[in-house]
This record gives structure tokens, C-alpha cells and sequence, in this order.
């Protein structure tokens, strides 16, 4: 004040109205928010008055008064980035308000406090985060979810609302249409048949736990079927509906090896593999988990039109969607959603990399030649063909595997750890003490496939192994600890 010629700067606001319309620009990257309450806002006045008085007294004084104005300019700006830094060492004004802050945000510049460590009408200087901070759960137009098991209407719990008794011929109707009980879609080498055990062996413990009712096992759907024959009317409330995804250009690696090498005979070559893929272009290849997963008959329609809104409407028609290559998460995450012990979803994988299949093609055990990638798979991999035969069933990909983290922080990571951790020490258990002494339809030793009788699978090569898990289970004292959701949704 001391360097001003004859007033001070917050008198020029008032002597000269015209100077009012005069304020200053804040930098592209910065957003400056008024607030009285705010300590910016002091800052904010004295650079704007500054500059105001600057522009008045040259022109009133003239020039003659140059070197007084740069002086009292270079004071006022020290002052100024001075208390910025003291109050930001105070934490009183973030270089960088954390997302969480603003909730769920979708766009630059909707920028709505509602958190809980900044105060609603409080605003301060802000550097503006990137967009990918907040568009992290979309992938190309497709929303990840938070998968959550709803109420019933009659208030029971979701696991005792869903056993229903089944039908006497039901493992002929695995795949046949349902609107009640375990619905599970199962999809070409994602290992589904694994995941079909799951649901085999929870709907048959479910069954056990109300002995009362003389059924041996719940409803289920469990085998290969596209959704939208045999589920399309499926009934919300009294079904579960769920299904595993891969990572699209494992399973179709795999699919070749499995059928195309191991069971129809051909060479494994980069050849034969380009081939594979050109030949079975309808469903099994391109648009495999739209086609297989969807429950709208109008799949390739809807593709072609609008592929986002196609595959949103699956992650929102599903109850769970598990990922194959983080199995055993999503094996603890289904037990949670669903209010199950964890003794339910222990499992043996159903097929191994150089092990024999299930012996499904004529009734003759095939063995599986173990896959693999060479460089011109690889490279083939890379190419544009390749990649839009894989792109929307990577785009779904994604999005499961990030609906799977939503969903474990919605069911409260600190607990699901601790029932991870539980469950992962018995299923190494399980696999060390069961595999060995488990029959299933086919073995080492190839050939004919045994009668389901002569098997310790519940169908096919699914749940097998069930009576060694359960005693696993058992002694560990898995059926009793049911797994507690930590947060309602």
C-alpha cells in the first residue's frame, strides 16, 4: 500500500465503475471458485484488484509511475504465492481433490462436491483430473456393474427362494428351457463345465440342507445351451442366473486345440489355426459370448445396430458373470452374493491341458493335445482380421473382469479377503487329496467312456469329485461359516 501513488487499489473498484467489468484470467488448467468461506478467495481479490488498480493508474497517471506499479506488482505476487503454499502445507487447499470425493462422476467438468471430506458448499482452486480417473468402469460404451443378489418378495433369503424341486428326468433337461432355480449359461471353453460343478454341487447342497423336503437336488440348467432358448423367460425373483467369461483369444487357442486339433485330427499349424477361424465364423468365434450369452433372440441384429447397448443389456440381465482366469475369486464372490457356505463352491477343474476330455464324441475318450501359441499365432493375433473377430468379446471381457472388482468392494474387500484366504487354503487342500482319487468319465488311460454310474462326477465331468470336497469341507469346518455380506445393496 505504501508504493501506491495517492489511493489504495480497493478504492479504485469504487471510484471507477467502468474498471469493474476488468478481471482476471485464470490459467486453462486451473478452476477458480468464489466462496467466502474459501481462503482462495482473499487470493483471488487481491490479484484482481491488483490489476485493476494497475489499469486505472496508467490510465490517470500515465507512464511516469512504471517502475512503482512492477514493484508493488512483483510484492503482491510473492505475498500471494507465499500464503498459497502455506495453506496448501496446512492442508487447506488440495493441489488435487481425490475422486472419491465427487462420488460417481461421468463427465469433464461435473464437478459436484458430495463427499465426505469436502464440505457441499465449500469450493477451492482445483487442478482438474483427467477424464480416465472417473471413465475407468466403461470400456467402449459398456458399463461394468456392481452385481448384487436383490430381496424376494417374500422376504426369505435368496439361497433358500431359488431350490426347487427338480424333474425326475433332469439331467435329460439340463439344457432345456427354465424360468426357475441355478439357471448357468455355459460358453465354449471358458471352463464352463467347471463352473457348471459349481452350480451342480451348490444345487444339490441346498437340496441336503432341507432334508425335510425329500428332493436330492435343486432346479438347474448346467449344460451348453444359448441363453435366449432356454432362459429368455426366466422368472427374476425365484431364478439365479449367471455365467463365466475368458479372455477371447485363450478360448479360441483352446477351442482349436480341443476340437480342431484333438478331435477332428488336424495339424497344429498357423495354417490350420487361420482355418479353424474362418470355417466356424458363425457363434462358436465371432461374437461368441453375445451370441451364447444374450437372452434376446435378435443378436445379430442388435450387434450390427448398437453392440454397446447389446452387451450393457447382458451385464444387467445377469445375476453374476465369474471370469475363468480369476476363478477361484469369483467362486468366493458367488458364495457371498449368494449367502453360501464355502464348502459349496470347492471344486475340481474338469479338464486339464494334456488330460483327456469328457469323452462326449461318441462316447470315446479323446486326449487333449496340450495348446500352445508359436510366433505366427502371434503375429496373427495382431492383425486387424484377428482383433475384429475378438473385439466386442474382449470389450465384454473387460467389463466382467472390472464388474468382478466393483462387486467384491461392494461386498467389502477387507472380509472377502479373509474368505478368500480361507477358501484358497482348502481348495489346495481339496486338489491335492481329491484329484488322485477321483473317477472321472475318462482317464489316463483313453479309451471308452465310462458309465456315469462308474464316475464320482453329477454329470458328465462336472462336479466330480463332490463326495472328497465334501468331506474337505467338513473338516475344515466350512459348512458353518457361512460368509456375511458386510454392506446391503
Amino acid at each position: 500500500p505504501n508504493l501506491a501513488p495517492s489511493f489504495h487499489p480497493w478504492s479504485a473498484m469504487n471510484a471507477t465503475p467502468a474498471l469493474m467489468n476488468i478481471a482476471p484470467r485464470s490459467h486453462k488448467n486451473w478452476k477458480v471458485h468464489k466462496n467466502k468461506e474459501s481462503p482462495a478467495c482473499g487470493y483471488c481479490t487481491h490479484v484482481e484488484n491488483m490489476m485493476r488498480y494497475q489499469q486505472y493508474s496508467r490510465h490517470n497517471h500515465g507512464n511516469d509511475n512504471v517502475v512503482r506499479y512492477v514493484v508493488y506488482f512483483v510484492a503482491m505476487t510473492l505475498f500471494t504465492f507465499s500464503m498459497i503454499r502455506s495453506h496448501r502445507e496446512q492442508d487447506h487447499i488440495p493441489q488435487e481433490i481425490p475422486m472419491e470425493s465427487y462420488g460417481s462422476l461421468r463427465a469433464v467438468g461435473n464437478l459436484t462436491s458430495n463427499g465426505p471430506d469436502v464440505p457441499s458448499m465449500r469450493y477451492y482452486i482445483t487442478r482438474i483430473s483427467p477424464p480416465t480417473a472417473w471413465a475407468m468402469d466403461e470400456f467402449e460404451g459398456v458399463q461394468a456393474v456392481t452385481f448384487n443378489r436383490k430381496a424376494t418378495s417374500n422376504g426369505r433369503r435368496p439361497v433358500d427362494a431359488l431350490c426347487f424341486p427338480p424333474e425326475k428326468d433332469w439331467k435329460a433337461r439340463a439344457a432345456s428351457p427354465s424360468t426357475q432355480g441355478l439357471l448357468f449359461t455355459k460358453p465354449m471353453k471358458t471352463a464352463s463345465s467347471t463352473a457348471a460343478g459349481i452350480t451342480l454341487r451348490i444345487a444339490r447342497n441346498m437340496a441336503q440342507r432341507q432334508n425335510d423336503r425329500g428332493i436330492s437336488i435343486c432346479k438347474a440348467r448346467f449344460d451348453h445351451a444359448k441363453a435366449s432358448e432356454i432362459f429368455r423367460k426366466r422368472n427374476i425373483d425365484e431364478s439365479f442366473l449367471w455365467s463365466v467369461v475368458r479372455d477371447p483369444t485363450d478360448r479360441l487357442v483352446s477351442l482349436f486345440f480341443h476340437f480342431w486339433v484333438s478331435r477332428y485330427k488336424n495339424e497344429p499349424s498357423d495354417a490350420e489355426f487361420r482355418r479353424f477361424i474362418l470355417t466356424n465364423q458363425r457363434q462358436w468365434v465371432v461374437d461368441h459370448y453375445q451370441h451364447w450369452l444374450s437372452l434376446s433372440h435378435d443378436t445379430s441384429a442388435s450387434l450390427a445396430n448398437n453392440p454397446e447397448k447389446h452387451l450393457n443389456r447382458i451385464l444387467r440381465d445377469y445375476d453374476f458373470i465369474a471370469v475363468s482366469e480369476r476363478m477361484d475369486e469369483s467362486a468366493v464372490a458367488l458364495a457371498m452374493l449368494l449367502d453360501l457356505p464355502l464348502g459349496d463352491v470347492l471344486y475340481l477343474s474338469a479338464k486339464r491341458n494334456g488330460s483327456f476330455d469328457d469323452g462326449g464324441h461318441k462316447d470315446k475318450c479323446t486326449y487333449i493335445v496340450p495348446s500352445f501359441t508359436s510366433p505366427g499365432m502371434k503375429k496373427y493375433f495382431e492383425s486387424d482380421a484377428f482383433q475384429e473377430i475378438v473385439h466386442w468379446d474382449h470389450v465384454l471381457h473387460q467389463a466382467a473382469n472390472r464388474s468382478l472388482d466393483l462387486t467384491i468392494d461392494g461386498l467389502g474387500r477387507e472380509e472377502f479377503e479373509e474368505n478368500l484366504a480361507i477358501y484358497r487354503h482348502a481348495q489346495k487342500i481339496a486338489v491335492a487329496r481329491c484329484s488322485a482319487k477321483t473317477v472321472f468319465p475318462c482317464d489316463i488311460g483313453g479309451g471308452q467312456k465310462r458309465k456315469e454310474e462308474e464316475t464320482d462326477c453329477l454329470f458328465g465331468d462336472s462336479g466330480c469329485g463332490y463326495k472328497c470336497l465334501d468331506e474337505v469341507a467338513t473338516e475344515l469346518g466350512l459348512w458353518g461359516a457361512v460368509p456375511k455380506v458386510s454392506r446391503s445393496f
